[in-house]
């Protein structure tokens, strides 16, 4: 992880204005921000990256302080092309588990209601590598590994299994990947970020986890990873790095799956320790 002070540039200046801006709301309106994923595991391309964030509030925002906090992220994303600031405000009904959609910023719009997705795995990120930035530290978070491991298992062989044959098929989504390499690198490398975590149990970046990878399978879907792992540190925006391939499909399925198999080999014969 790194340091706030340390953060790339372009991801320290959104966040510095996104804080300026919600300390405005109300006094004690927020009890702490933290972020997540590339931006403090070190893997994070000003291009093409977000930001992931998680608030903590005394209470969820009502519908006032909702249209505030759109009012606040529409002029970031004005002030700033990129990188994106993606995430929820959320309270302590996160640990109980009473509620399982909270209000969320994403892909540019306000969302008053959405799913938490994989809120075991999402608690232990946040408590494995999260980085305040304002507020105060985080409670103590007791992760239950048994069903951070069930959560794993059941995203890769729905999610991530679903995405595999949605980009397989004769469609728009195989077109998509033809033409776009970073669909290869978010596929390929977010199937071996879960197979890392698994073995390792800890977090990891998607470059680590796709080198992880090749150390450990030697010779499995090799072609595919290391073609992910030059794209990830190709810092263009998706929509302005285009280089068409009829054979990209099949490898990134083809690995996928071979790299999902691997999972599950792993999750039949080992539980998930985390560090």
């Amino acid at each position: 992880m790194v340091d706030i002070n340390t953060l790339h540039f372009s991801a320290k200046r959104v966040i510095d204005l996104y804080l300026a801006e919600i300390k405005k709301i109300k006094p004690c309106f927020i009890k702490g921000v933290y972020i997540t994923g590339s931006v403090v595991l070190d893997d994070f391309y000003p291009n093409k990256s977000d930001i992931d964030f998680t608030v903590f509030c005394n209470k969820l925002p009502d519908d006032d302080q909702l249209s505030l906090l759109n009012e606040i992220h529409l002029k970031i994303q004005s002030a700033f092309c990129k990188p994106n600031l993606n995430g929820y405000y959320v309270d302590v009904s996160l640990f109980t588990g009473n509620i399982t959609k909270y209000p969320s910023f994403f892909e540019g719009r306000m969302i008053k209601h959405r799913e938490y997705d994989l809120p075991c795995f999402s608690l232990y990120e946040l408590k494995a590598s999260s980085v305040c930035v304002y507020g105060e530290k985080l409670p103590v978070i007791n992760i239950n590994e048994n069903e951070v491991q069930k959560e794993l298992k059941e995203n890769i062989n729905s999610y991530w299994l679903g995405w595999v044959k949605s980009h397989s098929k004769i469609g728009y989504k195989r077109l998509l990947l033809m033409l776009f390499p970073q669909l290869m690198e978010w596929g390929v490398l977010g199937v071996a970020r879960q197979l890392y975590t698994l073995e390792m149990g800890c977090i990891t970046s998607k470059y680590n986890a796709g080198v992880f990878f090749l150390n450990k399978y030697p010779n499995v879907a090799e072609q595919a990873v290391h073609e992910a792992l030059r794209i990830r540190k190709t810092d263009m925006p998706i929509k302005k790095m285009i280089s068409f391939s009829w054979e990209r499909p099949t490898i990134t399925s083809k690995s996928m799956l071979l790299i999902i198999s691997k999972f599950n080999q792993e999750y039949n014969s080992k539980s998930l320790t985390i560090r």
